[in-house]
């Protein structure tokens, strides 16, 4: 997969600041980001994937990338990206600012502070078509103000491009405290979602409840839990409840009935097919073979009193 040609991206600034159009032909292809640079992107159609670092994988692999769709708007700090794979058709901005352009762009007081503690941290966000329009208008107004000049030419000019960027930064801030993160990180849904099934798993939810919860698709959450864990996320709820019924076959007296109820099962029939799908035995004869077994010595002495 090679270099991006000229007519994927366009891109104008310079150091500080530069700001790159992606208007993919109808194959995948590939770039490398500058190094250093934070960076917001834009995806108006098709999808991008940017990897953590030089060297990251562009791959099914959450871990090491971040996918972003249409209509998603993604930030990146300083240094946190590599490179970057679009789709076939794919359109999008891609806003890189140095950390000098950032320093000239926060505000005084407070609210530096907390844009610094935004910018520190990678966001990703579904945006409405309002705020995808507004995002584009700034971004737009800010491209015609890079291309005017070159920085350090006019003073008013700096004012202006570092102005638009504050206004930039100042609505990723409010997105995030909007409730309007519909679409979190990878990395942070698959570990919400882990203890939302560790809370939730005896309540009888099913995926659609889980990705209601947790402000995402049910689509959505089945491709980041595909990718991150190999299985879907109906499996991996199912494989919480069977090593919680392991526990209790193996460590309570509770009738066989009791335990299906306590696990969210109102059938008990029901709880001994899941039971026996996934471990091969039913649940009674599973319960029979560990009691049957004595109970395994120590591994080590040392660890008498």
């Amino acid at each position: 997969m090679g270099q991006m040609p000229n007519r994927f991206t366009s891109e104008i600034g310079g150091p500080s600041i530069q700001l790159r159009d992606i208007a993919a032909p109808l194959s995948i292809t590939e770039t490398r980001l500058p190094a250093g640079m934070a960076m917001m992107a834009l995806v108006l159609s098709g999808g991008v994937s940017v990897a953590r670092g030089m060297d990251a994988p562009l791959e099914i692999d959450d871990a090491a990338s971040m996918a972003v769709g249409a209509g998603g708007l993604a930030w990146f700090p300083p240094g946190k990206m590599g490179r970057i794979r679009a789709d076939a058709g794919t359109r999008a901005s891609l806003l890189m600012v140095s950390e000098i352009g950032l320093a000239q762009a926060l505000p005084t007081g407070a609210m530096s502070l907390r844009l610094r503690d935004m910018m520190a941290e990678e966001h990703l966000f579904q945006l409405t078509p309002d705020d995808q329009a507004e995002t584009r208008r700034y971004l737009g107004a800010l491209r015609d103000e890079i291309a005017r000049g070159a920085p350090g030419a006019d003073a008013g000019g700096d004012l202006i491009r570092a102005s638009l960027l504050t206004v930039l930064l100042v609505r990723l801030y409010r997105l995030g405290h909007a409730g309007q993160s519909a679409a979190p990180a990878p990395r942070a849904l698959i570990e919400r979602f882990a203890r939302l099934v560790a809370m939730r798993r005896r309540e009888g939810w099913g995926v659609a409840d889980y990705a209601r919860e947790l402000g995402v698709s049910r689509k959505q959450l089945g491709r980041v839990v595909q990718r991150a864990t190999g299985r879907p996320p109906l499996d991996f709820i199912h494989r919480q409840l069977h090593a919680d019924a392991c526990d209790l076959l193996s460590n309570s007296r509770l009738q066989i009935s009791e335990i299906a109820f306590r696990l969210g099962f109102s059938d008990p029939a029901y709880f001994t097919r899941f039971f026996t799908r996934l471990e091969g035995v039913t649940p009674g004869r599973y319960r029979r073979t560990r009691r049957a077994k004595p109970p395994a010595p120590p591994e080590s002495y040392a660890i008498w009193p």
